[in-house]
């Protein structure tokens, strides 16, 4: 509705560009209009010097500057670019070029501050002086065609601003443009197979003399992608040179070519009969007959197929508002942006070729993403190629098609001392200020992508140049409208080349030159080295490294391997599992290897955060990670009539099948807003969890907690993950709760549920071998599990089903429901049955420390007072994120007892571990309880519990500022972290500000032990003394 809405209003703006502005818009624009008729002088305009003034080629009378032209005179057939640099260098920073024919006077200006003031200064409608031939081309000889339409490069004032408006909304917003990423990947690889049979067909590893035309066909494939919403084959391999399509983009080449002579040359053609302008008139009349051939093929395909909105082209859109501006408008945009996007690919590679160490920074980025040949590039992906966009910045910035902008003064303005009246022609020379001089960029003919990283400080940091410095495609309202498309146009196909090839350059320096556009002069012959496969290259230092097998740890004996270590009476046998991998450090080092398992892969352990660093940074976009068997076990054989296909979980899924999950779901789930709007809910259950405190130690006449209190804890986190998973609490905290009741029995047999995995994941695996009751139990359990979890989500979708709930008020099962029914069932599944014995041990381990350490208590309820002075005040989300001291108890909490002791990654190519060869495919276990917890390099006295090491004010000994950043990972790392770690960080915060305002907490027993069977949590009891609060 709101679509159509717009739709119709476009519609009328449009109309009133054609005809008169309607009645009801005259207000609308009047301010508008005020602003631009501004005919007063500037401040200072009496102390500027006269616009005469203005330093110049001075013309002579009658000839003027025409003469400066003429066969032998020193600007006869120059460089459009060399002439600007000339004009600079002889009279200064704002230049004055009058005396030309037919022309009228033009201003240049070559500092970024008088740029600035330009750009900043031309009101609500820019004017740019406009292409006199392309306008009466328009208007006059093809009015018929064009019907009062000029092009948003030719409108001038409120046309322009009106037409502007109606295509921002289609062209401009980055969603839109996000939605052909695939596509444009496509069109890339088309470009690869055509470069790949060229070379193949002349037998030569460079590319051919004329490869930039094959780059202008990749880019008309590319542009009519998003303008037709297909691609109309220009990159076939056996395309015919008598081919329309071929003679196309030789058309378009040509009228950029002549429009450099008709409209930037003295135009001659306006007084004598000119081959130019008969050979444009040609070349613009064929394009324009094929790009409507394609237009009309477009439509009557869209016709009578039904698309939803979000789903539209370009043409399409367009066509939806008005079908002569979607006609239009597709002719500008496939005639601009095949010259001057196929100019700027050829540039970039160009620049690559001549930089290999540049070039080898980007193919290791390129390689995290794209790690075969075939993978897609996808918009997610493409996003955190940040190094893949500064080289593209850098291009732009050395080498931009438009070497300058193009205004024309809307009011008398001051610009560089001078007077400047209204109505003047201003070229701004930003590649001047970008390129030549080294004021803005140091070292400005040195190819750096790194001065656009974020990261970087340093003294050729793009941060230090004047913003107006740098504008490749121009600045404000009146910036190009396509550029979203064109910069991503031009990554996807750098990326997919730099996956394909190593290039390199064996010429001279190529010649660049401005035209109409600037760009490269001589043949783009490039050499090329196909890349062979990457997962299975060495990387630099292999050779030096000590070999796997040479890694210390526990040797296996034949047949027996390391299971007899686990047998009654041996030195395994028993062990925690922190006890066991504590071992392993002392009497191993940092790495060690652990293999002789029946039924398992080897494994190897990290304990030195250096090591554990490089993995988690060297692992790609797909990082994989040893799967728990039972449970893949479980879904994928024992009930995959629930689990369809590959749908079996995020934990237990690797490669682009784990990325298309993770991809759904972490819009939904990670979003700060989308948690925020949880926590007076979450407040709900800690307050019902208070009521339970008190109703049990009042039933058995105490101020002691029970000894089965943690299973309290555990309905406490099933009621809170109820809530985000299905919009409500069970009722788990009811103080009748019945022990016979599904709900009772659902909590505990998720606790058994995890006491079973640890015997099946972390001892010896006989159940792959034998009969095993663990098995036959942990089957059973799950199989109760999952009918509660099952029946649950029947419920939930049912009361949703009749409900009309704004898309931002949606719970995460609606949300997820909405994408896929099957992805909402199994992530709930999984929300319900990890989210209540992580969540209650969290919470059990922060309260005993807060038991044991009254002074940290204390100043935690000091905080906690402040925002929420009564029993019964309402905790919400502006009021827990000022709860510093708050969100610093969790953490240190988390550093000294996280659920989750280790990492788990298995290596995705061949790495260097610690002075190791550590080949593809190897499990490794990232040790970080052991840095964060057991040793004092990290943290300062690590066993001792101070919030303060958090908060951002303390930069002492004990600061968490000091330490190495992959020492504490309760969450894990990166793009396989916890999924529901904000969720769970939420509700346990919420939880302990409501214990803190209702009880003094305090430990009246020998201190807790701590073990790790599959989590790790408290070993007692949790029998915590409480004294309510007044």
């Amino acid at each position: 509705m709101l679509l159509k809405r717009a739709l119709r209003l476009n519609f009328a703006i449009l109309q009133s560009v054609k005809y008169s502005t309607a009645t009801n818009r005259e207000n609308y624009y009047k301010n508008l209009v005020a602003a631009h008729n501004d005919d007063t002088n500037p401040v200072g305009w009496e102390k500027a010097k006269p616009f005469e003034s203005i330093p110049g080629p001075k013309p002579l009378p009658v000839l003027g500057n025409m003469w400066r032209f003429f066969p032998g005179a020193e600007l006869y057939n120059i460089n459009t670019a060399k002439m600007l640099l000339m004009f600079q260098e002889r009279y200064g920073d704002v230049v004055h070029l009058g005396g030309i024919w037919g022309r009228r006077a033009k201003v240049f200006l070559y500092n970024p501050d008088d740029m600035a003031d330009l750009f900043r200064n031309t009101g609500p409608f820019p004017s740019r002086l406009t292409f006199d031939y392309i306008l009466y081309h328009r208007t006059k000889l093809r009015k018929h065609v064009f019907k009062g339409y000029v092009g948003l490069a030719l409108s001038q004032g409120e046309d322009w601003y009106k037409l502007r408006t109606i295509v921002n909304p289609i062209l401009m917003p980055p969603n839109k443009i996000q939605q052909y990423t695939t596509r444009l990947d496509t069109v890339a690889k088309d470009l690869i197979k055509l470069t790949k049979y060229r070379m193949k067909t002349a037998g030569t590893n460079q590319t051919p003399a004329d490869f930039e035309k094959d780059l202008y066909k990749w880019a008309l494939d590319s542009v009519s992608v998003i303008t037709l919403n297909r691609q109309v084959g220009a990159l076939e391999t056996h395309i015919d040179k008598t081919s329309d399509l071929y003679q196309f983009v030789l058309s378009v080449l040509k009228i950029f070519e002549q429009i450099h002579y008709l409209e930037l040359m003295p135009p001659y053609w306006k007084y004598l009969p000119s081959r130019r302008l008969k050979e444009f008139n040609e070349n613009f009349e064929f394009s324009m007959s094929l790009i409507s051939k394609f237009v009309d093929e477009a439509l009557a395909e869209f016709k009578n197929v039904n698309i939803p909105d979000d789903e539209l082209g370009v043409l399409q859109r367009l066509a939806k508002v008005n079908k002569q501006t979607a006609y239009l408008m597709t002719i500008d945009l496939i005639t601009a942006g095949v010259d001057a996007t196929g100019k700027t690919l050829g540039t970039a590679l160009y620049l690559l070729a001549k930089n290999p160490e540049k070039q080898s920074i980007l193919r290791e980025e390129v390689l995290k993403y794209l790690p075969e040949k075939n993978s897609v590039l996808t918009a997610e992906k493409l996003s955190e190629m940040q190094y893949l966009k500064a080289t593209l910045k850098e291009s732009n910035r050395m080498a931009p098609v438009a070497i300058g902008g193009l205004r024309t003064t809307t009011k008398n303005m001051v610009l560089g001392g001078y007077q400047v009246p209204k109505g003047t022609d201003i070229n701004p020379m930003h590649f001047y200020a970008s390129a030549l001089i080294d004021k803005n960029f140091k070292d400005p003919a040195k190819f750096m992508p790194e001065r656009w990283l974020r990261s970087v400080s340093n003294e050729y940091s793009a941060k230090n140049a004047h913003p107006f410095a740098y504008m490749p495609f121009g600045h404000g309202a009146r910036s190009c409208i396509g550029r979203r498309f064109a910069v991503m146009e031009v990554e996807v196909a750098i990326a997919n080349i730099i996956r394909h090839f190593e290039l390199s350059w064996d010429h001279l320096d190529m010649r660049f030159e401005a035209r109409f556009l600037y760009g490269i002069v001589d043949p783009l012959t490039l050499t090329l080295k196909e890349i062979k496969c990457s997962d299975d290259a060495f990387p630099e230092g292999w050779e030096n490294a000590k070999p796997f097998k040479s890694m210390p740890g526990p040797k296996p004996l034949p047949v027996l391997g390391n299971m007899w270590r686990f047998f009654p009476g041996q030195e395994l046998h028993g062990l925690k599992t922190d006890e066991l991998l504590l071992k392993f450090q002392q009497g191993y080092g940092d790495v060690v290897h652990f293999g002789g398992i029946w039924g398992r892969r080897d494994k190897v352990f990290l304990y030195n955060p250096d090591d554990m660093e490089y993995l988690f940074r060297n692992t790609g976009p797909f990082p994989s990670r040893m799967l728990m068997d039972c449970m893949y076990y479980y879904r994928k054989t024992v009930r995959k009539d629930l689990h369809k296909g590959n749908n079996i979980g995020l934990a237990f899924t690797n490669g682009e099948e784990w990325y298309k999950l993770r991809t759904i779901v972490n819009p939904i789930l990670m979003q700060p807003k989308t948690v925020q709007q949880y926590t007076t809910r979450m407040d709900s259950a800690a307050k019902d969890l208070m009521k339970l405190i008190r109703y049990r130690m009042k039933s058995e006449g105490t101020n002691q907690t029970p000894a089965d209190f943690e299973n309290d804890l555990y309905k406490w986190a099933l009621d809170s993950i109820s809530i985000i998973a299905l919009n409500r609490k069970l009722g788990a905290l009811d103080t009748n709760t019945d022990k016979n009741s599904d709900l009772y029995k659902f909590v505990v047999c998720i606790m058994r549920m995890f006491e079973l995995i640890f015997y099946l994941e972390y001892m010896p695996p006989y159940w792959k071998y034998f009969p095993s009751k663990e098995l036959n139990e942990f089957c059973e359990k799950l199989d109760f599990i999952n009918s509660v979890i099952i029946k649950m989500i029947d419920e939930a979708l049912a009361t949703f089903k009749n409900q009309n709930v704004p898309d931002d008020e949606l719970g995460v099962l609606q949300r997820l429901t909405k994408v896929n029914k099957e992805t909402a069932f199994i992530m709930t599944m999984d929300m319900l049955t990890a989210g209540v014995d992580t969540t209650g041990k969290t919470l059990g381990a922060v309260l005993y420390f807060l038991a044991k350490n009254p002074e940290k208590q204390s100043t935690l309820r000091e905080e906690v007072l402040k925002y929420l002075p009564e029993k019964d005040s309402v905790l919400t989300a502006d009021k827990l994120s000022e709860m510093q001291y708050l969100k610093a108890v969790l953490k240190e909490s988390s550093r000294i007892a996280p659920v989750a002791i280790s990492g788990l990654r298995t290596t995705s190519k061949n790495m260097i571990v610690g002075g190791y060869q550590v080949p593809k495919g190897i499990d490794v276990i990232s040790m970080h309880f052991y840095a964060s917890t057991m040793i004092d390099k990290n943290f300062k006295e690590p066993s001792r519990f101070m919030p303060e090491r958090w908060l951002r004010s303390v930069s002492n000994e004990y600061s968490a500022k000091n330490a190495h950043p992959f020492a504490y990972m309760p969450f894990g790392h990166g793009a396989r972290s916890c999924i529901g770690r904000r969720f769970a960080t939420l509700e346990v915060e919420v939880a302990v500000a409501n214990m803190i305002r209702n009880f003094e907490l305090s430990w009246d027993h020998p201190d807790m032990r701590f073990e790790a069977k599959f989590l790790y949590g408290l070993a007692d009891p949790l029998k915590l003394t409480l004294k309510e609060l007044k």
